[in-house]
Order: structure tokens, then C-alpha cells, then sequence
């Protein structure tokens, strides 16, 4: 247990900022926590077990630098005590043993998640739509990024392109999700997931040498889209569709973590299953939500052919993907348990609502509000 005082300490060890104030935040793997320093500045402190780390985490941070230049708000880290953007430090466990965490301190950005901001229905569909558009601003910024990766930086896309073992990656799904699917005890479910893999093999496989690749942010869901805290106009007063300039100053990005480098749909597909799981849990219609944040995408970056036919199988990936880990990680973090199982609960319902409509059906549900525009 990694208590606040000790997350005080780290702080001041490694980034010589002394702070007076300190609580836990959620975190799905390792410990997060919000801190006030003495002049009254707010950073986050991110820590991850060493052994999660992959080799696409400094991809993460230019990938925030890059949109931070570019007038986005967004997570960037701050350079420790050697000049590095993060470093390494051993803490005691409860065995008397001593683990190793990766440790990132970033300025804090106020307000509210998506997960946390309490919307009514009417603005929660509006919201749908603005982070569509901001989705597909966020997309073609990192769009022109990609080429500049191996020039500009000493992370390059050639160590960045075959994450192998991370399942999360969704366009790992195919072949690294089988070696978890033992620990889905409904007999229900685990028949779905199957049969999601087998198509995900047949539909999706064929067709990653003909989708646009890039730079993916890699977790873009409603725990990491910020809703920024401000006097802007209420959401029923701009439509984005026609003037997207201000969502860059409403909405802001965070947890560059799992950024890497694979095709840009995927990126969709995370945010679509995601706000789905939000709708399921506001009493929202899953299908309306995700057609408006479609609409929104397609304003700002529109979708090829190719990439629409892999939608469906992209979003099952990511329910998937998000309860069978989620069973995983319960085992090795039980003291975790309600944020684990935070937006997973909602998978297994969103599972059978698209498997049981079909992929014809739901296409058309979800273009319905672009083929309107």
C-alpha cells in the first residue's frame, strides 16, 4: 500500500517539488495521486510497476507535446531530477520486499472527466457529438505527426510499431486476448467472446494493410476526456458541427500511457465502447450516443470504406477486451475491485445488444445521423 505521504516523499526526492497537500486518484494499473505544492501549484503523480511498462511509453509523451504545441490541452510530463521525463524508484511492499515503479509528474488539469461530470440526457447527447469532433481534431493532428516520429525524435515508429504484448492494442485482440479467455466462468459470455474472435480474425486481420495508420492515443475513453472547467457558452448554444474552434479550450486529454502506433480506427473503436458503457450506465440510448460521436468524427475526419468495415468488430474488441481484463487483473488486484469492474459490468449487456442486432443493423443505426447530414 502506497499511502499519500509516501507519494509526498517521491515527489520531493525525484522532482524537487515540495508539496502540502496530497489524495489518491483512480487507477486501472498502479496508484495515481493528486498533489498541491506550496505555491499552490496541482500536479498528478503517476506510478506504474515497472514490468507493465512497454516500449511505446515515450511515444506517449511527444505525442502530448506535439498536441500541447498545437493548442490542445492535454497531460504533458514534467523533466525529473536527471533531466528524464519520468524515473525509477523502489518502495517497500507489504512483505517486506521492495518493488520497482516508474514514477510521471505531470500538471494537473482541473475539472470534470466525462465519467465524473454530472450531465443531464440533453447535454450528455450534445457532449457525444463535441468529443466526435474532438476525437477527429485530436486524429488529424497526430495524422501529421506520424511522418516526423523518426526525424524529430529518438523514439521511433520502428520501436514503436510491434507493441507484441500488450492485449490491449486492439489490434493485437486477435491473437494475444486467447491466452486470458480462461478466466470467463460464464459459459454465455465466454461462447460471445469466442465468436468474436473468430470474426475479428476473419473481418479485421485482412484489412490492416488497407487502413490509415498513425499516431493512436491508445485509451481514448470518457475517463481521460476532461471536461475543462470554464465560463465558455452552455453546450446548447454552439453547434460543433459548424464551429468546432471552441472545443479545443472545453475539452482536454489525458493518460498518454498507452500510446502507440497502429491504425487510426482503433482509436474510434476505444472511444465508441467506451461512451456506450457511459450511455448503458446514464440511462442514455448507446445507439444514439455513438452515432453522434460518428457524425462528429466524420465532420472533422471523415472515415474510409475500408475503416467502416472493421467498426463493428473494432468496437466488440474493446468491450472484450475490457471485461475478459478486467477478470485477469481482479485476480492479481483485488483491492481495486470497483474500479476494475467500473465501466466492465457494462460489457457483457453491450456484448448481446450488438451480437443480437448484428453488424447490418447496428452500421445502420450508427451512419443513420451521417446519411441525415
Amino acid at each position: 500500500m502506497i499511502t499519500t505521504q509516501k507519494a509526498k516523499t517521491l515527489v520531493y526526492d525525484n522532482f524537487a517539488v515540495n508539496c502540502v497537500n496530497v489524495k489518491r486518484l483512480d487507477a486501472y494499473i498502479g496508484r495515481n495521486f493528486w498533489l498541491e505544492s506550496t505555491s499552490g501549484q496541482e500536479y498528478v503523480l503517476r506510478m506504474k510497476p515497472e514490468a507493465s511498462i512497454t516500449n511505446t511509453e515515450q511515444l506517449g509523451y511527444y505525442a502530448g507535446q506535439h498536441l500541447h504545441c498545437n493548442g490542445f490541452q492535454v497531460t504533458y510530463p514534467l523533466c525529473a531530477g536527471d533531466g528524464k521525463m519520468n524515473c525509477s524508484t523502489c518502495v517497500e511492499n507489504q512483505d517486506g520486499n521492495f518493488d520497482k515503479w516508474l514514477l510521471t509528474l505531470a500538471p494537473f488539469i482541473p475539472g470534470k472527466t466525462i465519467t465524473e461530470s454530472k450531465l443531464t440526457l440533453d447535454d450528455f447527447y450534445i457532449v457525444s457529438k463535441e468529443i466526435g469532433c474532438f476525437a477527429g481534431l485530436v486524429h488529424e493532428s497526430l495524422s501529421s505527426y506520424s511522418g516526423t516520429i523518426t526525424r524529430t525524435n529518438t523514439c521511433t515508429l520502428d520501436t514503436c510499431t510491434h507493441p507484441e504484448e500488450c492485449v490491449w492494442y486492439t489490434r493485437n485482440v486477435g491473437f494475444l486476448l486467447k491466452k486470458f479467455v480462461h478466466v470467463v466462468k460464464e459459459s454465455e459470455i465466454l461462447r460471445h467472446v469466442n465468436y468474436f474472435l473468430e470474426m475479428f480474425e476473419q473481418n479485421v486481420h485482412p484489412l490492416f494493410s488497407k487502413l490509415r495508420w498513425g499516431v493512436l492515443h491508445g485509451d481514448f475513453s470518457d475517463t481521460n476526456i476532461v471536461l475543462v472547467e470554464s465560463d465558455s457558452e452552455s453546450q446548447s448554444e454552439k453547434d460543433c458541427l459548424k464551429d468546432f474552434s471552441f472545443l479545443k479550450k472545453k475539452y482536454a486529454l489525458i493518460d498518454f500511457e498507452d500510446c502507440h502506433y497502429a491504425p487510426l480506427i482503433f482509436d474510434l473503436c476505444v472511444l465508441l465502447a467506451y461512451m456506450m458503457i457511459r450511455a448503458e450506465a446514464t440511462n442514455a440510448d448507446p445507439f444514439r450516443v455513438s452515432g453522434l460521436i460518428l457524425l462528429g468524427y466524420h465532420k472533422i475526419f471523415p472515415l474510409s470504406e475500408n475503416e467502416k468495415k472493421v467498426l463493428f468488430w473494432g468496437v466488440m474488441a474493446r468491450l472484450v477486451t475490457s471485461y475478459v481484463m478486467s477478470r485477469c487483473n481482479l485476480l492479481s488486484d483485488p483491492e481495486n475491485e470497483a474500479y476494475l469492474c467500473l465501466q466492465s459490468s457494462y460489457c457483457p449487456r453491450l456484448i448481446k445488444l450488438l451480437l443480437d442486432n448484428g453488424e447490418e443493423n447496428v452500421m445502420k443505426a450508427w451512419f443513420a445521423s451521417i446519411d441525415k447530414a
